[in-house]
Formats: structure tokens, sequence, C-alpha cells
């Protein structure tokens, strides 16, 4: 897919970037407008309150299953596309994925909060951007040893844990984009 964009005259970044914010997209709308179904709301019931979505009559099991299975589907689509981008992919390829997914959700909700559901997935990507710009940044740094690497990684890491409890000290709460 990406060799194909480049013969648009696009380099191979601009066309790396070009797909990845165009599947951001794509399935962020999609995953919208399942979650404006009665499918979607009963998904969404059956992740926030378990014991209420069983007592409303909702198979929890299959919702479940049906939660795993949305799930690993993106999960493999991401790894598919991790894998065209770089032109191979191995058992390490996925190495600290969580902690920039766990990074992306809480950067997202410092920055932004009181979204509707397609622009909360919207902003977790914009937050997952942010994240890795940021672990770009550190390693521009000259001459910068991969224990320090792996340092400044950490201390990113906890200070994007930390940053909701800073704001609840300080009464400071994110931009609020009325709906």
């Amino acid at each position: 897919m990406i060799s194909s964009l480049t013969h648009f005259g696009l380099s191979r970044e601009q066309a790396v970037f070009g797909l990845g914010l165009a599947f951001l997209i794509i399935i962020c709308v999609l995953l919208t407008l399942l979650m404006k179904t009665q499918i979607g709301l009963v998904l969404r019931s059956t992740g926030d309150n378990i014991p209420m979505s069983e007592a409303n009559g909702v198979n929890v099991d299959n919702m479940k299953i049906f939660g795993y299975m949305i799930s690993n589907g993106l999960i493999a689509l991401c790894g598919a596309l991790f894998a065209q981008s770089d032109g191979f992919a191995d058992v390490t390829s996925g190495t600290g994925t969580i902690v920039v997914g766990l990074s992306a959700v809480i950067i997202a909700e410092v920055l932004i909060h009181d979204l509707t559901i397609g622009w909360r997935l919207l902003s977790i990507g914009v937050g997952a951007i942010v994240y890795r710009l940021i672990i770009l940044n550190i390693y521009e740094i000259p001459h910068l040893d991969q224990s320090l690497v792996r340092l400044f990684n950490a201390i990113l890491l906890a200070l994007v844990l930390f940053a909701p409890e800073v704001q609840k000290k300080l009464k400071v709460r994110g931009l609020k984009l009325s709906k």
C-alpha cells in the first residue's frame, strides 16, 4: 500500500502518515457508528457495569466475546499496518504498545474532556501521536545513551500517569469542547 502511495509523489514518511491518518479516521467513524447502535450501547454498558447489564437481561459473556473480537481485529489491523510501514515484523515489534495506548488515553483525557464517543476516539489517536512526538524528541537529544532513553521514557510515563492527580489538586481542567 505504501509503495503505491509513493508513486503519487509522496515521500515514504508522508505515505505512512497519510495512510495511518486515513485508517484512524475510518476506524473512528466505524466505531462511532457501531457505538450508536443498540448492540454498541449494550457493549458499552457491559464494559461499564457488568451486574447492571446482567440485571437488564444482557448476555454478558456474548458481549465480552464480541468486544474481544473487535479489539483483537483492531490489534491485527494495527499490526499489519505496522509491518507494512516497516517492511517486516518480528516478535518484539509490539513492545511498549500498551504503554503508548495507556498514555494516549490519559493524555486525551487530560487535554480535552467531556467529548462524544467519536471525538473521544479521535482525541485518543491524537494523544498517541503527541506521546510518540515527545518520545521522538527524546531520541533527538545528542549523545543520549539507551539506558537514559528508557529513563526518560519512564519519567514521561510517570508524568502522564500523575497528570490527572495534579489536575485534581490544582483544580485545573483540560479544554471542554461544547457538544
